[in-house]
């Protein structure tokens, strides 16, 4: 396959939008909706010899245990991840600082629930709670997959490389009649478990995300940027 296996050196950096931006996020099964949130990030570049990427993302649900105050440190060059921090409604704080061959809990962040937690990694993944923003990057039009090594900060699927294939073009048409030029990008995760993003080709964004996990379905849509 024309498959490009991702690494810190093939992301297009200059392509990422500095800024805030706002996403619709919900969850129905057929046809009913169960959930919904908003999801609000902003992303800020710190540039220099040791600049850094700073995204915070907001989480906001009518349930208090479902919303999220997210922080992430990346280097500026290459997204290496370097920091992650998750306050959830339910289960806490969960704080990560990524090393040389292994992912740790920080034991500098108080009420820390993953202190004491370490992964060993052959090479460090790049941080999938940011992928709105790593999939910016990706060197659309040099290949057809993307093999991207991927991971959730403390969750229990270790590091791995996830394919995504652009399977085409199309136009995404807003409410207001805009007509936006996307390419269509999609992983599939296992048996009726997929997601397609359709990703303008002016802005590299994603503008609409569509996921299915057996009989559920998840929306995003970019609602302000």
């Amino acid at each position: 396959m024309d498959t490009l296996k991702v690494d810190y050196g093939s992301l297009r950096m200059g392509n990422l939008h500095e800024g805030k931006s706002v996403y619709l996020v919900y969850t129905e099964r057929n046809g009913v909706l169960l959930d919904n949130s908003i999801w609000e990030r902003e992303l800020r570049v710190e540039e220099g010899s040791d600049g850094k990427i700073h995204i915070t993302q907001k989480w906001k649900n009518q349930d208090p245990k479902k919303g999220r105050t997210i922080y992430s440190v990346s280097d500026y060059k290459t997204f290496r991840p370097i920091y992650h921090y998750t306050k959830n409604g339910e289960v806490g704080i969960e704080a990560f600082d990524f090393q040389v061959n292994q992912i740790v809990g920080s034991d500098s962040i108080a009420n820390n629930t993953k202190k004491g937690f370490k992964l060993a990694t052959e090479n460090t993944p790049l941080n999938w709670e940011l992928d709105l923003e790593i999939l910016q990057t990706l060197p659309y039009g040099t290949s057809q997959y993307f093999a991207i090594n991927f991971y959730h900060p403390g969750g229990n699927q270790s590091p791995k490389y996830y394919l995504y294939e652009v399977i085409g073009e199309t136009d995404f048409k807003t409410a207001s009649g805009l007509t936006i030029p996307c390419r269509q990008l999609k992983i599939e995760y296992g048996t009726k478990n997929s997601a397609v993003f359709w990703i303008s080709k002016n802005t590299n964004q994603v503008i609409r995300m569509e996921e299915v996990h057996g009989p559920f379905k998840r929306y995003k849509f970019l609602l302000d940027h």
